[in-house]
């Protein structure tokens, strides 16, 4: 019998994994060549906890190239969770969404309850994860959850 550890402690294996699903899928849709992946979408793939393994890493990999408007230019996004809406898909920041004079403390709260949403959503709502994904401590992310009534 062969034991692997799981793909989060193989983050070696996982650009050339991604890599080799995407040349796999671009050859089956019969595209000439794989653009590759934005620098955006390697640190979105090394970051990623992987919970479903090299499955879930070639489902996402496959989606992003058949969701891909190009061809011909790198993947721009990745979707981990497909049945999420768009607005929580998103992840790029607006230039600005404020404009001055600015209720600093309401800013605030906006920003770090939106920030704890998203880090729920990719950590499939695992509070644990969340956390370190934001480099907080559970105690520490637990506590903003409490202080923006988020519990």
């Amino acid at each position: 019998m062969l034991l692997l550890p799981p793909l989060r402690e193989r983050q070696q294996d996982i650009p050339l994994l991604a890599e080799h699903f995407a040349m796999k899928m671009c050859q089956e849709l019969g595209y000439e060549l794989f653009a590759g992946f934005s620098e955006k979408c390697h640190q979105s793939l090394l970051s990623y906890p992987w919970p479903g393994n090299v499955r879930e890493l070639k489902n996402v990999v496959e989606r992003a190239i058949y969701q891909n408007p190009d061809p011909s230019n790198p993947i721009e996004e990745l979707v981990f969770n497909p049945f999420a809406s768009h607005a929580e898909i998103k992840t790029e920041a607006k230039e600005s969404d404020w404009s001055l004079p600015l209720d600093y403390k309401e800013w605030q709260q906006q920003q770090d309850t939106q920030m704890l949403n998203q880090a729920l959503t990719e950590a499939q709502h695992n509070q644990k994860r969340a956390a370190q994904l934001l480099g907080l401590s559970y105690h520490q992310f637990r506590g903003m959850l409490r202080k923006y009534k988020m519990v």
